[in-house]
């Protein structure tokens, strides 16, 4: 057989100031894929301009949707209030929660709203809403001192962006729920001064991304599990005034970035642990007035940066007094009395000079106080 005739289109010469697409010959193979290709290519943009036009429009709807619904919350909550707070709360009209409605903040394109922030208030005297939970995008939180009551709401877990909650300050009662665990973004905890009980929940001690952790002035009960040591980004620790019970957990010594701890006024018992100098960014510890016994352990010494205060006193602690205590050079008040503290207190215990209140009194010292204190230029209280 022959072999087949190739045909061949011929096209005109372009002038010299164009710039030729295509050889003088072309194949007719190469010319029906390229204008295969080219029909294809124009409906893929077409189609994929629809997609991205659709996507903005959902996109769109759905951001204008979940703003209703934060208002719609806002709105169900104001109505649920006495008229003297609804005419605090003037400013909550319409659909749009970002249209400069009082304590609400939104995101920089004004859709939803980020942080809700009424406090001082005295005018509320009801409950958080369930309603609350419908805010998603919520990032803070800060009804302090709003005369708040009633239980914390269920669905206080759905706020999964939420860095900081502040409640403190309010006659909030029963336990505390484990919802909060779901919180996982939360820095900052203050439920202080409220009237919450129970255990704290263990799926607070979950939330590693917590630095601030307030719950004093309670009646929460139940001690310090071991899993506090997973806390490593915390910094603030107050349990003051509750009624938690149980010893202090070896675990303590992992959070290395913490600098105030809190534990007095409670029913902890049990030795002080040693794991405690791990913790040297400590500024400041208090443990009085629980139950722990034993002595002061020797590595207390580590703890350089402590510049404000120990305050050890009301237990029933005992032994010498270590002479680590000399390391602290930056210590500023030092309360050991009302325990079973024996011998001398350490002679430079005033080192560094800075010291300004001592109280050792109720202990059995022997020897003389007075000597011990010779260096104390900065003794303003003993």
């Amino acid at each position: 057989m022959s072999p087949a005739k190739q045909i061949t289109i011929l096209i005109p010469k372009p002038k010299a100031s164009m710039v030729s697409l295509f050889p003088m010959l072309v194949p007719m193979n190469c010319v029906l894929s390229w204008l295969f290709f080219s029909m294809y290519f124009c409906a893929f943009i077409t189609s994929t301009s629809s997609i991205v036009g659709s996507s903005l429009t959902i996109s769109s709807t759905y951001s204008s949707l979940q703003s209703r619904e934060e208002a719609s919350a806002l709105l169900k909550w104001k109505t649920s209030l006495d008229n003297q707070s609804q005419a605090l709360l003037s400013s909550w009209s319409g659909n749009n929660s970002c249209n400069n409605w009082l304590g609400i903040t939104c995101d920089e394109n004004s859709i939803y709203v980020t942080n809700v922030s009424l406090t001082n208030s005295d005018f509320f005297s009801s409950s958080i809403p369930e309603k609350l939970g419908a805010l998603r995008n919520l990032r803070m939180l800060n009804m302090s001192n709003a005369n708040l009551i009633g239980t914390l709401p269920t669905s206080i877990g759905n706020l999964t962006l939420l860095s900081g909650l502040y409640l403190d300050h309010n006659k909030l009662s029963g336990e505390i729920s484990p919802i909060i665990g779901k919180l996982l973004n939360i820095k900052i905890l203050f439920l202080y001064k409220n009237n919450l009980c129970g255990s704290i929940p263990q799926e607070i001690w979950t939330l590693t991304n917590i630095t601030y952790l307030n719950v004093h002035d309670n009646m929460l009960s139940g001690s310090i599990p071991r899993e506090i040591g997973k806390l490593f980004n915390l910094e603030i620790l107050y349990l003051h005034v509750n009624i938690l019970t149980g010893s202090i957990p070896q675990e303590i010594g992992k959070l290395l970035n913490l600098t105030d701890l809190y534990l007095q006024d409670n029913i902890f018992s049990g030795f002080i642990p040693s794991e405690i100098g791990m913790m040297r960014s400590l500024v400041q510890i208090v443990l009085a007035n629980n139950a722990f016994f034993g002595q002061i352990p020797s590595s207390i010494g580590n703890l350089s940066h402590l510049d404000y205060y120990i305050g050890f006193h009301g237990n029933h602690l005992g032994g010498a007094i270590p002479t680590e205590l000399n390391m602290l050079p930056s210590l500023g008040s030092l309360f050991l009395y009302d325990n079973d503290f024996i011998g001398e207190l350490p002679r430079n215990i005033c080192f560094g000079g800075n010291l300004q209140s001592i109280i050792v009194s109720n202990n059995h010292f022997t020897g003389h106080v007075l000597k011990s204190l010779k260096n104390c230029s900065s003794l303003t209280r003993l």
